[in-house]
């Protein structure tokens, strides 16, 4: 009998620990990508926002159509979660396309941050519900060392990403499509402020 239970506790272990493992690498990567670039440029791109929106819109529109509500809880309180993203598109839109003062400006761009601030815990929720439900049932060491990673992952990204001259140069960013921080080393120039360069040039 003990023996039975000592096996059922390795093999819940293990399986707590390769579902750890795929979660944190699936969100390390987003992190990073998510805090390097903040890091960089000081800003959150675009296109991470659009993702939130899309997926939120997603689950929102096969929930409504499905048979029945898939959303954990109360469905209603579920469906103003999800609509919310597609409200800051909206406010996005009318503070782009229209000349409405500065003072409705101040508060379509207040009311866009808040929508994405308040949805996004439940959609990165819905995410884990939906894609891997075994993360939701880990116990609380694991979750608190998923959350540490995350953490970590971000203030490196963020460093490195501030301090981008450190590792990267200009034409890094410009070979990958991107445009360049402020702070961002010209390799060419570097080169050509070499001792060895100055001496070639001298001659």
């Amino acid at each position: 009998m003990s023996d039975n239970q000592n096996t059922s506790s390795v093999k819940k272990a293990s399986t707590e620990m390769f579902t750890l493992v795929g979660v944190a690498i699936g969100l390390s990567a987003y992190t990073w990508d998510l805090s390097f670039n903040f890091g960089a440029f000081g800003v959150v791109f675009l296109g991470h926002i659009i993702a939130i929106w899309l997926f939120s819109l997603s689950i929102l529109m096969v929930t409504v159509f499905a048979h029945g509500s898939l959303l954990p809880g109360n469905k209603w309180i579920g469906y103003s979660m999800l609509i919310l993203p597609t409200i800051w598109l909206v406010a996005r839109i009318i503070d782009d396309s229209l000349n409405t003062g500065q003072l409705t400006d101040h508060v379509l761009k207040v009311a866009s941050i808040l929508s994405i601030a308040i949805a996004l815990p439940y959609v990165v929720y819905l995410f884990f519900y939906f894609t891997s439900p075994d993360i939701l049932n880990l116990n609380r060491k694991w979750m608190t060392a998923l959350a540490g990673i995350v953490i970590v992952i971000g203030i490196i990204g963020y460093g490195l990403g501030r301090h981008n001259y450190l590792i990267m140069s200009c034409e890094n960013f410009e070979i990958s499509g991107q445009d360049t921080p402020d702070n961002c080393r010209c390799a060419k120039k570097a080169d050509d402020d070499s001792p060895a360069a100055k001496a070639a040039s001298s001659e």
